[in-house]
Parts: structure tokens; sequence; C-alpha cells
């Protein structure tokens, strides 16, 4: 794995997004943005969703001559009573490329996969993204999925190019299905996302707020492994992502230079090599592999 591969994950820019996320939001965008480009990472990945994130990113790197970075971002749910789906797209995607400073975006991902389920809207988003791909706004369209029964979609949509699905040492349930290999073979693009899991992964286990105490056993096995391989936590997860095969992108959430450099750190390490990760424990169980389940109330 080396460093373009990554893919800086934009929620900390624009959100207090994550788990283990002490800092808030990125207080400087731009130094961060201009050691990732001199670092060689080439690609973010941002979405509507994410607050205030594409101008943040836009205005951290107007400095550069050029935008020098492959950016990635996704539609927010069409709203109720849309009515000319195509043109709600096209400025959805010209108002993202405005904000990020862009002249083309790399891809436009849908945020919820299941709207081109819709029997009313499917098609017509669909041709509404395959038509900013003929114009030229943008390179590639694809979708952002949680589980692998939303890759379905795939089988009726075949222009779908790209696919950013989550993967982690407690979440292999792309890998276990085979899903990762079948979108392979059939050329799409794959990012990874969550391989720190929101940031618990990351996190000790006297900082787990008391919704986590259910898996103890399973976030045990974790920190007793990091502990005899003499591994830092992003060094475990990084080792991981590391043997996952057909990986295009690995997006990972950054919220300061020093977090970046020591990602990137774990990604120029040779000192896992010999590591089997996959021997570790996973989980199906939604409750703790989707963030979107955590309760703390």
């Amino acid at each position: 794995m080396t460093p373009d591969k990554i893919a800086i994950g934009g929620a900390q820019f624009g959100l207090d997004y994550g788990i283990n996320n002490t800092t808030g939001i990125v207080k400087d965008a731009r130094q961060l943005l201009r050691h990732a480009y001199i670092s060689g990472i080439r690609t973010l990945d941002t979405a509507k969703l994410y607050g205030s994130s594409e101008s943040a990113i836009g205005n951290a790197i107007e400095p550069f001559h050029s935008n020098p970075f492959d950016i990635v971002t996704k539609l927010p749910p069409i709203p109720d009573g849309t009515g000319d789906i195509k043109e709600w797209v096209e400025n959805q995607a010209r108002d993202s490329i405005r904000k990020l400073g862009c002249h083309q975006l790399y891809a436009l991902l849908l945020h919820r996969p299941n709207q081109l389920s819709d029997k009313k809207i499917g098609q017509c988003l669909y041709e509404a993204l395959n038509a900013l791909v003929d114009s030229g706004l943008v390179k590639k369209i694809g979708i952002s999925v949680y589980n692998p029964a939303e890759l379905e979609i795939l089988e009726r949509f075949k222009l779908l190019n790209i696919v950013q699905l989550p993967i982690n040492t407690f979440d292999r349930r792309f890998l276990d299905s085979g899903s990762i290999t079948s979108l392979a073979e059939r050329k799409i693009e794959i990012h990874a996302r969550s391989i720190f899991l929101q940031g618990l992964l990351l996190m000790s286990k006297s900082d787990l707020p008391p919704y986590f105490h259910q898996w103890l056993s399973i976030l045990d096995a974790w920190h007793n492994f990091l502990r005899s391989n003499d591994l830092t936590p992003i060094e475990g997860c990084i080792s991981f992502i590391k043997q996952v095969p057909h990986l295009d992108k690995v997006v990972i959430g950054i919220d300061s230079l020093d977090n970046l450099v020591g990602i990137l750190n774990a990604v120029e390490s040779t000192k896992t090599a010999s590591i089997n990760i996959l021997d570790l424990p996973s989980s199906s169980n939604e409750k703790l592999i989707a963030p979107s389940n955590w309760k703390f109330s």
C-alpha cells in the first residue's frame, strides 16, 4: 500500500465527526492538504451531507495553481416534491464543483443508493447521473453502500462504475461474502471506508462509552493483538486493510496534521508484513459494526 492509494475523508472538514475525535473540525485544512499532496495523496472524499466540508476543501486548495486532487462527493437524498430530477441533480453537481473549486468531479456517488429502487425516481436519477458524465462535469458515477445487499442495484444500473463500502477488522461482510472479489471482476472501482470503525478501533478500553461494554470480548481480543504485536491502533488497522485485495482507494478520516503523519508512517511501515490479522475475530452484529445504530442515551 502506497500513499497514492489513500483518499482523505472530508467529514472532519465540515463536521465534528467520529467517536474518537477530540479536536473537532479540522483547524488548518490548507496545511493538511498541502502535506497530503507532497506525500503523494491525490484523492479527496467528501459529501453534501458533511456540513461545510466542500467549501472548506475548496478554500484550502484555492492557493494551489490548479486543483491537484481527484475529488469524490456524494448527493444528498432527493427532497420530496422535487419536480425536474435531472435539473436538481445537475444543480447539485455544479454547486459542489463551485464550492470545491474544480472543473470536474472525479466521481459523484449516491449517499442513499436505495433511491434507485424507487419506481418514481430511480430511472430518472440514473439518467441524470449519466447525463453529467456525458457533459464532462463528472468522470464516474456510483454508490456508497452500507451492506452487501445494496450491491444488487448494480445488476440493473450497469453504468455505475464505482462503489464505496465499509470494511475493517470487525466488519468483514463485503470480504467474507465475496462481494469485493465480484466487484473487482466486473471492473468496478472499489473505495474502502470506515477502516477505523469511526474511531472505535483507535480508542483505549478505559475510554469506551458504556454502550460498547457488551462487546468487551471482541474489543479485548483486538487490544491484546495490538499489545502482543507491538502495534499502535492505527498500525493495526492499516495492517488489516493492507491485506484486503482489490481495493483501489482507502478513505481515511484525518483530523490534524499529526494524525496524517501517523497514518502515513503506518502505511509505509514494513514491520507488520508477517502478521495475519485475518485471524482476529469479526462480527456481523450491526449494532456494533454500523455506527448509525450506536446508541449512547
